[in-house]
């Protein structure tokens, strides 16, 4: 070819780029828009050529002609989104932003006495969750979150994920049991102001604080072990009188001793035998008494 004919071939590539021969090479990353993260095997598709991201969030497609080009990605559960390419220039790079939504998880305990929960398995739409690691790429729209931990209520609920960053907490309850080995240990250790918390509260309408120290005062316990938990359809208390829904009775075996001097059977070790009932107020378990001072 001589001179002036590859002259006209290079000038009429750049006068009419969709002669054969004049396509050009798109290269560029699909992101998430708020996490900045790779989006991996999303579909990119341009002028009719598709490919799919790598780990990278990577895409290369060739032979793609004209001045212009529309471009789409469509990532799993992400609704389509649409991009501009221009070629007149040559080759062209593109860095695609797919509307995302990022979430961290914090867990809450209701209880008398919240305390930390170090353990627990958490789940979002499937997806395992870590505490203090946003989990990044999500489709913003509706997801299950889930929670189990030892000693607590297993917790779901269903919520809703906005585009951009969200926070998300779970607030789950203690177990009847669990709340019920809490209140023993703030009994044992005479930690009495924390313990008379556990009552429920239409029996401290019944019951001081000062008639309950002046009660657990003279009494040491000493062991108890743990029976049978039952959940009761309804429960009559023979305290106030009331009937409660979804009572749990829990069987229990408890050895005490009498420690004040001003008793008759001062030093005597009693072993009890009998199930304890609990009831829940706006999730957390508080003790019903069959009799009280």
């Amino acid at each position: 070819m001589n001179r002036r004919a590859l002259v006209s071939v290079v000038l009429g590539c750049l006068l009419v780029p969709i002669l054969a021969g004049c396509t050009r090479t798109v290269q560029g990353r699909v992101v998430g828009r708020t996490s900045s993260e790779p989006m991996v095997g999303a579909l990119v598709t341009i002028s009719g050529e598709s490919t799919r991201t790598d780990a990278a969030g990577a895409f290369l497609l060739t032979g793609i002609g004209g001045e212009t080009a529309k471009g789409a990605v469509v990532a799993s559960g992400f609704p389509e989104t649409s991009f501009d390419v221009d070629l007149s220039k040559g080759d062209a790079s593109s860095t695609v932003q797919v509307t995302d939504a990022v979430v961290s998880v914090s867990l809450k305990e209701r209880a008398v006495e919240p305390a930390e929960i170090t353990s627990a398995t958490i789940t979002l739409g499937g997806r395992p969750v870590v505490t203090g690691q946003p989990l990044k790429n999500l489709a913003p729209g509706k997801y299950t979150l889930a929670v189990a931990a030892a000693n607590h209520e297993p917790y779901s609920a269903e919520v809703a994920l906005a585009p951009g960053e969200n926070s998300l907490v779970a607030t789950i309850s203690l177990t009847p049991l669990a709340t019920y080995k809490r209140f023993y240990a703030a009994g044992q250790f005479h930690r009495d102001s924390t313990a008379y918390k556990y009552v429920h509260p239409d029996e401290r309408k019944k019951l001081s604080l000062k008639a309950w120290k002046k009660w657990s005062s003279g009494t040491e316990d000493l062991s108890i072990k743990w029976g049978g938990v039952r959940v009761l359809a309804k429960w009559k208390s023979p305290v106030t009188k009331k009937t409660y829904q979804n009572v749990a009775e829990i069987d229990r075996t408890n050895k005490w001793q009498v420690t004040g001097r001003q008793y008759s059977d001062f030093g005597k070790i009693y072993t009890d035998n009998f199930s304890q009932h609990w009831a829940n107020l706006n999730g957390i378990w508080y003790i019903l008494h069959k009799a009280i001072p």
